[in-house]
């Protein structure tokens, strides 16, 4: 079977799977991937910190001097990333009503 095909039938798949979802679930779905999204970027941060020997070891065989900086820098988009998510999504609330007709 070509590439399209699975496309296509894929797509008549998801069809079917949204139709047994209720309507009212799909306005929830923006949050619930955001909120997903920030407790990846957490719980990344937070096993980074915990697992902070094991990844020092780790990354100096691979990248060698340069372990701590990476790590820090790691660390610290990984628990900046969620703030921007959220302040960024508030800010857009905040600013909807002044763009909507």
């Amino acid at each position: 079977q070509s590439t399209w095909g699975f496309y296509f039938s894929q797509q008549k798949m998801d069809k079917k799977i949204a139709e047994l979802v209720p309507p009212s679930v799909f306005r929830f779905t923006p949050t619930i991937a955001r909120f997903l999204l920030v407790a990846t970027f957490l719980e990344d941060g937070i096993r980074l910190i915990y697992d902070w020997s094991f990844q020092v070891r780790y990354l100096s065989l691979r990248i060698g001097s340069a372990t701590v900086p990476f790590l820090l820098i790691c660390i610290a988009i990984q628990l900046i990333s969620p703030v921007i998510i959220v302040t960024l999504h508030t800010r857009f609330l905040k600013a909807a009503p002044m763009y909507s007709a």
